[in-house]
């Protein structure tokens, strides 16, 4: 028996052995061939993904209702709700979810905006009958009882229109199955860098994890929540720097370490810490901490590192 990826010869006789529970994966397409076969894989794995964002998406709006002792069911539909689907760019709930399961948008928005509010009159009259020492999941439950309407100029309604304004204005470093203004974050445990292979994850509330293809800590994730993620090609020309470890081992010899200081300068490379130390053997380790665009950017000073005399090796510190 031989996996998928096994190059076939002429004169092979072939036995094809296919099982009901085997699904296309992602990594199929390092060894598929022709465009139809690959245009097949990504059509699945995007599905695939979709699926498990609308699950996700559901569960965690679900659970936000559940906060306040209140269904989602009873809160999408109606008016209110249609509109907000509209005011968004959504076309059925279905969609809100996976927008939801991505990290697009925030549960607690969507509870902002849907949950009544009683009106100023409303609530001193309330305040004058209670102790006020009910909890803010009681108060909730009256204001629905008595039919309060939203307050459509909510504080977090501005925020949250303001923030989608802004990131429609922006282009993200990073696209997720097709979308570049997706909430995401890096892992500490891998720092990536724009140009490193990545792999991506849906967190609970916090958008995609982002980490290297060959970080340790990716294996430990759930694969049902892996996502698609690329870095753009077009991204802001001004992104932030992402900081890095390189580890340097030498020879422990006078002015290394003021030659390595100049090849991260050649660079353009902005050195943020370093510390160094001597082993018994009279070898020299130098730990730098430095800012850099791009895995390009980060390999062209390795090589400058490489060419000093005196320089044993250059690793990148991986946690």
């Amino acid at each position: 028996m031989v996996p998928l990826k096994h190059r076939l010869r002429n004169g092979d006789t072939v036995e094809i052995i296919t099982s009901k529970t085997q699904q296309p994966s992602k990594d199929w397409l390092k060894f598929a061939v022709t465009n139809k076969a690959k245009s097949k894989i990504r059509q699945f794995v995007k599905e695939e993904q979709r699926r498990r964002s609308l699950i996700l998406g559901k569960d965690l709006v679900e659970k936000e209702f559940r906060k306040f002792g209140l269904a989602a069911a009873r809160f999408l539909k109606g008016e209110i709700y249609e509109n907000y689907l509209k005011d968004n760019g959504l076309h059925s709930t279905d969609e809100l979810f996976v927008k939801i399961g991505y990290g697009k948008f925030e549960p607690k928005h969507l509870v902002d905006k849907l949950m009544p509010a009683p009106s100023t009159k409303d609530s001193s009259r309330e305040s004058g009958k209670d102790s006020g020492k009910e909890s803010s999941k009681e108060s909730l439950k009256d204001a629905l009882k008595e039919g309060f309407k939203i307050d459509e100029s909510t504080f977090m309604d501005r925020v949250m229109k303001g923030a989608q304004a802004k990131s429609r204005k922006t282009v993200s470093i990073l696209s997720v199955d097709g979308m570049d203004d997706v909430l995401v974050h890096y892992g500490k445990c891998c720092n990536p860098i724009p140009g490193d292979p990545v792999v991506g994850f849906i967190s609970r509330g916090r958008g995609v994890s982002v980490h290297r293809s060959d970080c340790r800590k990716a294996f430990e994730f759930d694969q049902i929540r892996k996502v698609d993620v690329q870095w753009n090609q077009q991204g802001p020309s001004q992104a932030a720097d992402r900081t890095v470890k390189l580890k340097v081992f030498s020879q422990d010899v006078p002015g290394l370490l003021k030659s390595m200081s100049e090849a991260f300068a050649v660079q353009g490379i902005n050195i943020q810490s370093a510390q160094a130390r001597t082993t018994k053997d009279k070898t020299a380790i130098c730990l730098f901490e430095i800012s850099v665009r791009n895995s390009e950017q980060l390999n062209l000073a390795i090589f400058e590192l490489q060419k000093i005399k005196g320089i044993i090796g250059v690793e990148r510190v991986m946690h």
